[in-house]
């Protein structure tokens, strides 16, 4: 006998405060004014994306950083 999925599986609700939050990608993935070999540059290096991102935050977070070496540090950055 084959069940329904709306029988078989809960029918769960979010509680308040926990819905997903996703940050919202700039625009523009490079800094206006920007010459034609940096726009390529930002093209490739997506730094200026991430720190654009990250500057939108008004507390502290801790962030992963992975070095050349591939291990990760968890350090403390206060973004404003």
């Amino acid at each position: 006998m084959e069940e329904k999925e709306d029988d078989v599986l809960p029918h769960l609700k979010p509680v308040p405060g926990t819905e997903l939050r996703f940050t919202q990608f700039p625009e523009r993935h490079f800094p206006e004014g920007s010459t034609p070999a940096e726009i390529t540059h930002h093209s490739l290096d997506s730094t200026y994306v991430l720190e654009t991102m990250v500057a939108k935050y008004t507390r502290c977070v801790f962030l992963l950083q992975c070095g050349r070496t591939g291990l990760c540090q968890q350090q403390l950055h206060r973004v404003h």
